[in-house]
């Protein structure tokens, strides 16, 4: 399984978890930025195959994860379906405005998907909002619409209620919608061009706004001198499932947002007993809950 590196450059440093397990591999950038041509091709115009081999080879195939256990998905075996998700997770990043002007990469990486599967290419979308062209026009999939609140977006849900995991041998993969873009550049433009559009925001966030940046791209170069003062978490994803890292981390190979909220270590007397201030709450805790449309400042500690 191949990881490309998104710049070309010198390994500077290999960085160990537990166990002694790889966690980071620095690059130093030459700021030639020179990459490897893959060559363009058309996928429909290629073989299951030969589509693999390609992937395989350029770095883009971990994009791509099967169900159950959301690992990366094994070349070797075919799934029953493939999943794309296109609604909106709460206080995560806009597919509408990402993939607005994306038509050409998304469908090509919906023309590779298809080659990979015998079975269905579903695309998922919000019933209640209006979905950008590139959604809505594409084509060789099946759309289906969701209407519902939070967990309706999680991708788990959607293919439990249209193709489940039911048998032992069942399989069936996902793709995020901005990294099919990074697969259909790969067959359009013969590049592995990793580039998304990172969200940058939270209560702490001076300039709330879309960055355009690399895998592995240091999140300093967007929150520095652009976050308040004060003891904030820097948070790689979103309040609900992100993963707290150091304000000089890196973006990691999935990740579309960063969020930077306060810490939330201010000792409070008796704590969340005494409503000394409005907080947020969905599970009635708070007196809250009867204001569902009035908007809060959170921090890591008072979401209840």
């Amino acid at each position: 399984m191949v990881f490309t590196s998104r710049v070309s450059g010198e390994i500077v440093e290999i960085n160990r978890g537990e166990k002694r397990v790889i966690e980071e591999i620095v690059i130093l950038s030459d700021a030639k930025n020179n990459f490897v041509d893959f060559g363009s091709q058309n996928p429909n115009d290629m073989d299951k195959q030969a589509i693999i081999d390609k992937m395989l080879t350029s770095g883009v195939w971990p994009f791509i994860r099967q169900r159950p256990f959301n690992k990366i998905a094994n070349p070797e075996e075919t799934p029953k379906s493939i999943f794309i998700s296109g609604l909106i997770l709460p206080s995560c990043s806009d597919y509408n405005y990402i993939l607005e002007k994306e038509k050409a990469d998304f469908q090509t990486g919906i023309d590779v998907l298809k080659k990979l599967t015998e079975g269905q290419v579903h695309l998922n979308l919000d019933k209640n909002r209006t979905n950008c062209h590139t959604l809505e026009d594409a084509n060789g999939v099946q759309i289906t619409k969701f209407d519902g609140p939070h967990p309706a977006g999680n991708v788990g849900v959607q293919i439990h209620h249209l193709d489940p995991v039911i048998n032992r041998n069942d399989l069936v993969w996902t793709v995020n919608p901005q990294d099919l873009l990074i697969i259909g550049r790969l067959f359009n433009k013969g590049q592995f061009d990793s580039s998304k559009l990172i969200a940058v925001a939270g209560s702490e966030v001076k300039n709330k706004q879309y960055y355009k940046m690399s895998v592995g791209a240091c999140v300093s170069s967007v929150i520095d001198n652009n976050i308040t003062e004060g003891n904030n978490r820097v948070i790689l994803g979103n309040v609900l499932t992100g993963k707290h890292i150091q304000a000089n981390g890196y973006i990691g190979f999935y990740d579309q947002m960063i969020t930077v909220i306060p810490e939330g270590d201010q000792e409070e007397f008796l704590g969340w007993l005494i409503p000394t201030y409005p907080r947020p709450s969905i599970s009635r805790t708070l007196p809250s809950f009867l204001m569902p449309e009035k908007k809060y400042k959170v921090n890591t500690w008072n979401a209840w």
